[in-house]
């Protein structure tokens, strides 16, 4: 069988299956939920892992640039759904997803970007590539002072996983360029970031927060876990 006809096979068995299984008051639903920028199945996470994941185990089997392709694919569909199967065999290679492999992940990140993607792209399979500490420090620069907000965002969230490897002194640099942007979705993202760094050191988070001059949307989202700890 040819990649192009492997491809598309699977490709059209996973979006079978999920036709399948889709509901239409559950696809309304998430269609509402965000915002009304996306067609869904109506099929949820649970369901849909649970329906995808013979298909995920085997093309995560595939040399990585055919793995990318069946991503490729599945972002370009309509509904939803395939974007978050393509996230979900993404996460089944991160570990071989390498410096060169940076445009395919930003390309990802541009196209149909809203929050529920750019998050996991970020925080997965971001978070894996600038732990090359000489990749980072080319790409974040640019990422950060640049005019597009979710790879700016990606410079607040990719850390979200990194729990006692979170370069703290980075952050913080990050958070004081970006915190007098009058952009909800980076104010919502830099109280996310403190937030779950909060988590691994209360004490300077909140240190850092009574002493700077944060919006009150960052200081509020980067105070929960703390405030619901002091309880």
């Amino acid at each position: 069988m040819s990649m192009k006809t492997k491809h598309t096979s699977f490709m059209e068995n996973i979006q079978h299956t999920l036709l399948r299984y889709g509901r239409k008051d559950k696809a309304a639903g998430m269609k509402a939920y965000m915002k009304d920028q996306f067609t869904f199945y109506g099929v949820q996470a649970v369901l849909r892992r649970r329906l995808t994941q013979s298909f995920v185990r085997e093309i995560k089997k595939w040399p990585k640039e055919d793995v990318f392709l069946m991503v490729d694919e599945l972002w370009k569909a309509e509904h939803r759904e395939c974007q978050y199967v393509a996230m979900d065999i993404l996460d089944k290679i991160t570990g071989s997803i390498s410096e060169e492999d940076l445009t395919s992940v930003k390309h990802w990140i541009l196209t149909k970007s809203w929050w529920d993607t750019v998050d996991h792209l970020a925080s997965h399979q971001v978070g894996h590539l600038f732990r090359n500490r000489a990749l980072r420090d080319i790409t974040l620069p640019r990422w950060l002072s640049g005019d597009n907000i979710w790879l700016t965002r990606c410079c607040l969230l990719y850390q979200l996983m990194y729990k006692a490897d979170t370069d703290w002194e980075g952050l913080k640099q990050s958070v004081e360029v970006l915190r007098n942007k009058d952009e909800f979705f980076i104010q919502k993202a830099i109280g996310w970031a403190l937030r779950q760094y909060s988590k691994t050191d209360p004490n300077a988070v909140k240190q850092y927060i009574e002493n700077s001059e944060l919006s009150n949307l960052a200081c509020r989202e980067g105070l929960k876990w703390l405030a619901r700890n002091a309880k």
